[in-house]
């Protein structure tokens, strides 16, 4: 059975979920074991994403002090 909970993500959530996987999948997909050749790029973004998902209730994201624009988001 599929969790409610997950299904009533709000906009702030989500965008917090994707500024996380930005920082995340950079980090596995470089890393020397899990960011060889040998391993499918599914695995990778699986594990990023479940990474990713665990670190929204600890991790503070303040949708409202992020920048405005492409050009400062990337700088950001």
């Amino acid at each position: 059975m599929v969790n409610t909970a997950l299904l009533n993500w709000t906009i702030s959530q989500f965008l917090t979920v994707i500024i996380i996987m930005i920082r995340v999948i950079p980090l596995i997909f470089f890393m020397p074991v899990i960011g060889s050749t040998s391993v499918p790029a599914q695995v990778k973004i699986l594990t990023a994403v479940s990474i990713s998902i665990i670190l929204v209730s600890t991790v503070p994201v303040n949708i409202s002090s992020l920048p405005e624009t492409t050009l400062a988001f990337t700088i950001f």
